[in-house]
Parts: C-alpha cells; structure tokens; sequence
C-alpha cells in the first residue's frame, strides 16, 4: 500500500489549509535540468508533486503524481528522470517499503530523491508533525539503497538530506555505466541555501 485513505484525506486537507504546503518543487529545478542534460532526456515525473512548482519552474510540461492532489491522483507511467522531493518524509512508516518499491519501478534512468531530517513546522489534523518519519541521513541511505545506488549525495545544514540514484540492478538497456558516472557534469551544490557538505 502506498497511502491509506485517511491518510489521503488528511493531506488533502493540509493542502486545502496550507497554500505553502506542497511548493519546494521549484527548489529543485536548476537540479533537475542539468540531470536532464546529464542523461540526455527530457522525460520528468515530479513523484509527490503538490502544487506542481517544479513543473511551472522547468516551464514545460511533466509528469505529475501526488495522491493526495485529485488532479495529478492518476497513476504515472515510469519516466527516464524521477523527482521526489520533500515526500518521503511524510510517508507513513508502514508503507515506505511500498513507495520505494514504486519508486523503482518508475524510474528508468535517474532518480532524485530529498528528505527532510527534522521536525515541520506544520500539523496534521490529528496532532501529528507533518514529518512522520525522522531518521539520519545513514538510516536513509541504507533504506534506499535496497532499491538504488546512490551515486551522489549531500546534506544541505541539519535538515536536507539529497541523493542522486540509479536503480538497482544496473539498468539493461541505455548504458548505466555512463549515468553512474556522469557527477562533474551536476552542481557542486545542491539548490537550497545554508551550508552544505557534499559527501565522497
């Protein structure tokens, strides 16, 4: 299971109370632009998308899918560059495995993932902080990559961690090799301000 129907309900809600709630996407965009470059495609799924800045900053259309967003609920085909940003962090701790397992399945090429390390300033409506999972960037590296390698990764302060993946098994067709090397081609940092260590 992905999201269970409350917990669908209780997201559609903080969206409706929360204009800012869903809106980092755009953080993301210079990011994503040069992993497009980097893997020569322009083929995006922006996976817990919200309100869809990053797709009004890339100025182009992609792919959208966030479950708790009627208009982008429909399931998502795989896509050559998948975005989740700020997401796995609010996924309940049950379903985790799932949505990473979904994860993979849709990524064909590339993967960025960020998540936050601390407390929301926000609340679900029934008393919750809106990070239901807060762990170290450790815990998270290990988590994922039962589905991905991690070929890249940062933490931006105490309270961004970023991973730039590859599935896992290597990919059969496109030549992983050249995307699992293709760093010096992405920022030194990532898109968000404060000081960041970019990890070896």
């Amino acid at each position: 299971m992905l999201i269970s129907p409350e917990y669908v309900e209780i997201n559609k809600q903080l969206h409706d109370d929360k204009p800012k709630f869903g809106t980092s996407g755009y953080l993301y965009a210079e990011f994503v632009e040069q992993i497009c470059d980097a893997v020569k495609s322009q083929d995006v799924l922006d996976y817990g998308c919200g309100k869809r800045t990053l797709e009004f900053a890339l100025c182009r259309p992609i792919q959208n899918y966030d479950p708790a967003v009627p208009s982008c609920a429909a399931r998502p085909r795989p896509a050559d560059v998948v975005v989740c940003t700020d997401v796995l962090e609010h996924i309940e701790p049950e379903c985790l495995d799932d949505v990473l397992r979904d994860l993979f399945d849709l990524t064909q090429k590339i993967i960025l993932l960020a998540i936050h390390l601390t407390p929301a300033h926000k609340h679900l409506s029934d008393g919750r902080n809106a990070h239901l999972i807060l762990e170290s960037p450790k815990w998270w590296e290990d988590k994922v990559s039962r589905y991905f390698k991690v070929t890249r990764k940062y933490q931006v302060e105490d309270s961004t961690f970023i991973m730039v993946c590859v599935p896992r098994p290597p990919l059969t067709s496109g030549g992983a090799e050249g995307i699992v090397q293709f760093g010096d081609n992405l920022l030194e940092k990532p898109p968000q301000s404060g000081k960041t260590v970019e990890f070896n």
